[in-house]
């Protein structure tokens, strides 16, 4: 994944990174293991694909907009603090 994201709360930015790179939490990358590999305690491989695959359903909520607001979107996968104080930012 390609494409640059930044996250900001109360204007300050949190994370200016590639989207693969955003945190997703431990528990989630686990529990989408189960499902897709049967693997509770997932390889690199695994944990890139299952990574992937939640940056990939963040990329897709935006749509051809360029800022999401956690508030507006389920986004409990970022390990992330107050998500619905953040906004999302598809970087150029």
């Amino acid at each position: 994944m390609k494409e640059r994201l930044i996250v900001k709360r109360n204007e300050k930015t949190i994370f200016d990174n590639y989207s693969i790179e955003l945190p997703i939490k431990k528990a989630y990358i686990i529990k989408k293991s189960l499902e897709v590999f049967n693997d509770d305690d997932p390889c690199i491989i695994h944990q890139s694909f299952v990574i992937n695959d939640y940056v990939s359903q963040l990329l897709d909520l935006f749509g051809d907009k360029k800022t999401l607001y956690g508030k507006d979107v389920d986004l409990d996968f970022i390990d992330y603090m107050n998500i619905e104080e953040l906004v999302f930012i598809k970087g150029e």
